[in-house]
């Protein structure tokens, strides 16, 4: 199977959802990557990431934020997988250093102590079972 090559646009934020909490416990972190093709135009892609903060304790979700990267590729189908993309996560750490700002920013200016999350993924990272 031939890859989808991908040329990256930029990055655009989505949405962002934040609650102000008090935090006195373990904070949890939950990524979700998604992949969409523009319906009208298919080599329009975008790579999405959404990121949840929550307390361990009460499971509450303070902050959330939905990152999109847009690319130009040379895909035909109205729908792409990400096993279709020759190292996906190449593509998604053009995004994650964008989203790890912004959270590290939020949780500074709100709590005193900036929320580093990775700017890359694994390198190990495998995308191969995911359908």
């Amino acid at each position: 199977m031939e890859k989808t090559k991908f040329e990256f646009r930029k990055t655009v934020l989505e949405n962002i959802n934040f609650s102000a909490i008090n935090i006195d416990e373990e904070v949890e972190v939950e990524q979700t990557f998604g992949i969409s093709v523009n319906d009208k135009d298919y080599s329009k892609v975008n790579l999405k990431i959404e990121t949840e903060l929550k307390s361990s304790n009460s499971e509450i979700i303070f902050l959330s934020v939905s990152y999109l990267g847009l690319f130009d590729t040379d895909n035909e189908k109205p729908e792409l997988s990400i096993t279709e993309i020759e190292k996906p996560e190449l593509l998604l750490n053009k995004i994650l250093p964008d989203m790890s700002s912004l959270i590290a920013d939020i949780t500074n200016r709100c709590f005193g102590n900036p929320l580093e999350l990775p700017k890359k993924l694994p390198d190990n990272i495998s995308f191969k079972n995911i359908e």
